[in-house]
């Protein structure tokens, strides 16, 4: 379909070859645009963190890295392309499950890859999750196998997947390849050109549809090599067997030249086989070794440090290294990965360095930086370290702690006294006090003192005093001798620190929370006299625990464990710097020193809390509180500081040595990404795997609008996964989350990367993240809205349905009651003229019933009048049968008559006479 182009003829460009030709390291010099000191400073290790095939759960040799524009990482893998997000691995697959070994990203944040016989890209599908996409159908069916793709590369014009035997450029639409008349090596992009090197033939660059020759020179004709851009017109070029040259390109005039580098291996060649380099700043190059680590040279050829085992690194065969976003260097070892803060401003130094115990003292003499721990006393040289490798020794200079010979006891404080021009260096070891000369020579100054601490006097500095388990001593240096002054009566405690006033007044801490002012007559030069004592405890105002003395340039300060405080008016009062605010907590303060930029340190804690950092002087006369770079190196307490005035600060403790170097510029505040990786509903099915895009398929940091999810009422619960793109002590990111239309707050910040939310109410909710590095600073916010819908009864349809179901039974109702209603008058109807019937008949009963009355009351009434006739006619004839009045009074004295008829005659009596004595009364 896409045939090869087999009758490509090689265009030889006009170029001018040096070949060989030892320059002078200056000519480099001069084409870089920088000045960099050639001083080698003694570094120590950075930090470093391994990833065994147990973190990523993959195969063990690892080919190729990148970085993708949310900062998610891919690694080439024997088993397939490995994503990590700085919480969690994943294995994508390539279609015929074969070996990665190249990876590639473009502007919209595609990334392609090269595997053995295949080649493609890495596409979300609908549901977030990457997965890989073969362009092996587009070429044709009847195309060779093609081998590794060792090199693959975006350009401008299109992708290049280049393989021992072929380069092809994939345009986005179709492919044009090369092939090679013999064997291609390894494919290059470099400031917007492709070189490519030719086994046989030489270093040829890709111009238009041709391969232009650059050079045929016997370098890139035989050995296998790679190209460093140094600036626009120079390339380094780095063979595998160890040889270092520059290339100079003048693309005006097309011609080149070769020029070569002078790398300082004690005019020894390294045999070491050169797998992949790359620039790392402006001052520094990584070579990757097969089976040394990783090299690291400066700008003038100086191999500066050797990273390996020794080191930390858990594999010595380095196959690719990468810089991400942080600059960070990443390296794909042939057994797992590792990741470098190879730009940190702090290095450490350990046991594997040679430095044993907890650190508790610092000094400098004799150019050397010397350290006081529990186990012994050690000073740090740049070690140059023998090395054989296939049978040829050779040195490279690496830093390595030396111990004192014949002392291994423990040892407290370390002075280096400095008188004149003599200089000797002070010991505190567990009995005694010891001296260390220039050359080297251990003498004991004072016997079974059980010193503590060291001090020289400032008002006199020929005297040194002693702290002491048991009070303090003081001796004297004269004329190259010591003369021991004795101890001071009056002071029996344990002396934890000394410290001078600028009136000459000596300051004891102690172990028994009492602070002692010493005075004492300054001007006696060779013994002490006229000694007053004055000791302070709570009743002066001083809080509870262990109290020191330091002088500030503007303050007389007593470190305590509540803070700083002043004496004033015969009392102790805390003492707060102008816009100070220490870290919540932490008020404890157990070692100060000031640098030589005026810089206040200071060593706090609280219980088990501690931290390190710096009192910085503002502007407005504010003070501000710098700690968030040394987050790394406060888990245990920092019991000593030492400052050069370099800019470089020691810092001591249990875990070792760290070196800081404020030259050295980080940007601690960069941004960063947390991304939601993972979202599911119910125990087990996941609806979002972790990539946003939109529909062209174009990954986005943010979500697009069809991953917007709606989700069933059933499935509401959801479980979140989350992850921070930072990653340098990743392990100790915190993050914090708020569920909108849920959660009243964001929640307290802490390290697990997981929420679940249970029992979700039907509605829009927007799942926010943030992350905090272990700096400080926080990423930007990953936000995730989905819809909860409700249950199919809280539904719009469902109300739609119960209003049309409340219509339709109110017109079902309205249309039975009016059934009834109407059946109930037809009901009615039929009653009422049932009814209307019976009441015609019955009023019919009635009027006949009525007539019959109507005859019967007239007949009564004749019958009446008949008798009301009788009996008028009777009363007529009771009237006259009644006696009169006056008869009756006559006859009767006193009485009544009661004549009450019932209607016309009455029925009592009648009559009444008296005949002779007889008394005659008739009734009736």
């Amino acid at each position: 379909m896409f045939p090869v182009n087999k009758d490509i003829k090689f265009q030889t460009c006009r170029c001018f070859f040096i070949h060989k030709k030892i320059l002078l390291l200056s000519l480099f010099l001069f084409s870089i645009s920088f000045i960099y000191s050639q001083n080698i400073k003694v570094q120590g290790y950075p930090p470093i963190k391994n990833f065994s095939t147990k973190d990523y759960k993959g195969q063990s040799q690892n080919w190729a890295i990148i970085q993708d524009k949310r900062g998610v990482m891919y690694f080439a893998n024997n088993g397939g392309v490995l994503e990590y997000d700085g919480v969690n691995w994943k294995t994508i697959e390539v279609s015929n499950i074969s070996c990665v070994r190249s990876l590639a990203i473009d502007d919209s944040g595609k990334i392609y890859i090269g595997a053995i016989n295949e080649f493609g890209y890495l596409s979300p599908d609908s549901f977030g999750n990457l997965k890989y996409c073969s362009l092996l159908k587009l070429l044709n069916d009847t195309f060779p196998d093609f081998g590794d793709v060792w090199s693959t590369h975006v350009t401008k014009g299109g992708v290049y997947f280049q393989t021992s035997s072929f380069i092809f450029l994939w345009n986005g639409n179709n492919f044009k390849i090369w092939e090679a008349k013999k064997k291609f090596h390894k494919l290059f992009y470099i400031n917007n050109s492709i070189f490519v090197r030719q086994k046989g033939i030489g270093l040829q660059k890709i111009s238009g549809d041709s391969l232009c020759l650059i050079s045929d020179d016997e370098i890139f004709k035989n050995k296998n090599l790679f190209l460093i851009p140094v600036d626009k017109n120079s390339i380094l070029v780095v063979t595998t067997s160890n040889e270092y040259f520059l290339l100079k390109i003048n693309e005006l005039t097309n011609t080149s030249k070769i020029i070569q580098y002078n790398v300082n291996f004690e005019n020894t060649l390294i045999p070491f086989t050169i797998r992949h380099s790359i620039k790392i700043n402006n001052n520094y190059f990584s070579i990757g070794t097969k089976g040394n680590g990783i090299m690291l040279m400066n700008i003038f050829g100086e191999i500066t440090q050797i990273i390996n085992k020794k080191s930390g690194l858990q594999d010595e065969s380095v196959n690719y290294q990468y810089l991400d976003e942080q600059n960070n260097l990443w390296l794909a070892l042939d057994n797992g990965i590792a990741r470098l803060d190879v730009n940190t401003q702090i290095s450490f130094f350990n046991d594997k360095t040679g430095l044993e115990g907890t650190v508790e003292s610092i000094a400098k003499f004799n150019n050397a930086i010397y350290v006081a721990t529990n186990l012994g006393v050690y000073y740090l040289q740049k070690n140059i370290s023998q090395n054989t490798v296939k049978n040829k020794t050779f040195s490279i200079y690496q830093p390595q702690f030396i111990k004192i010979n014949n002392i291994s006891k423990s040892f407290w404080s370390l002075l280096t006294f400095t008188n004149n021009n003599d200089s000797v260096l002070l010991i505190a070891e567990n009995n005694n006090v010891l001296q260390l000369s220039k050359k080297g020579d251990l003498d004991t100054v004072l016997k079974k003192c059980s010193p503590f601490f060291l001090y020289q006097s400032n008002i006199n500095p020929d005297r040194v005093f002693i702290g002491l388990v048991e009070g303090l001593a003081s001796i004297y240096y004269n004329k190259g001798k010591w003369i021991d002054e004795g101890k001071i009566d009056g002071i029996n405690e344990e002396v934890r620190n000394i410290d001078e006033d600028k009136d000459g007044n000596v300051w004891l801490a102690t172990t028994n929370e009492e602070l002692i002012k010493l005075r004492y007559d300054i001007k006696t030069l060779n013994h002490l006299s006229d000694i007053k004592i004055e000791k302070f405890d709570s009743s002066n105002g001083l809080p509870p625990g262990y109290c020191f003395f330091y002088e500030n340039n503007k303050w007389s300060l007593f470190a305590t464990d509540e803070g700083f405080y002043q004496y004033k008016n015969n009392k102790f009062i805390p003492f707060i710097f102008p816009g100070l605010v220490f870290p919540k907590g932490l008020s404890g303060i157990h070692r100060v020193a000031k640098d030589y930029y005026g810089n206040l340190w200071v060593s706090i804690y609280a219980k088990n809390i501690f931290s390190i950092g710096y009192i910085e002087k503002t502007t407005g006369q504010k003070y501000l509180w710098n700690s968030s770079q040394f987050t790394s190196i406060s888990k245990e307490i920092i019991n000593a500081m030492y400052h050069e005035k370099d800019g470089i600060t020691w810092l001591g403790g249990p875990e070792g040595l760290f070196s800081y170097d404020s030259n050295i510029k980080k940007n601690y505040k960069s941004s960063y990404n947390v991304l939601i990786r993972k979202v599911t509903i119910g125990n087990d099915s996941i609806i979002f795997y972790g990539t946003f895009c939109n529909a062209s398929s174009v990954v986005s940091n943010v979500q697009t609008e069809n991953f917007k999810s709606k989700i069933k009422y059933k499935y509401n619960t959801l479980s979140f996964e989350f992850a921070a793109q930072f990653y340098e002590y990743e392990q100790d990111v915190r993050y914090s989350y708020f569920l909108k239309g849920y959660d009243n707050n964001w929640s307290n910040w802490a390290t697990s990367s997981k929420k679940e939310y249970t029992n979700l109410d039907e509605g829009l909710y927007c799942f926010m993240v943030k992350a905090k590095n272990v700096y400080g600073n926080e990423s930007q916010t990953a936000m995730y809205e989905f819809t909860i819908l409700p249950p199919w009864y809280r539904t719009i349809l469902a109300y739609i349905a119960y209003v049309v179901l409340f219509v339709l039974a109110l017109y079902i109702g309205i249309s039975l009651n009016s059934r009834r209603l109407r059946a109930l008058n037809l009901r009615l109807e039929k009653i009422i003229r049932a009814r209307t019937a019976e009441i015609r008949k019955q009023r019919d009963e009635i009027e006949t019933q009525r007539n019959t009355v109507t005859k019967q009351k007239e007949h009564i009434e004749e019958i009446h009048k008949e008798v009301t006739d009788s009996i008028n006619y009777a009363k007529r004839i009771q009237e006259a049968v009644l006696p009169v009045s006056t008869a009756a009074r006559s006859i009767l004295g006193e009485h009544f008559i009661l004549f009450k008829p019932k209607d016309i005659v009455s029925g009592d009596f009648y009559w009444a006479t008296r005949v002779n004595e007889w008394l005659i009364v008739t009734v009736a």
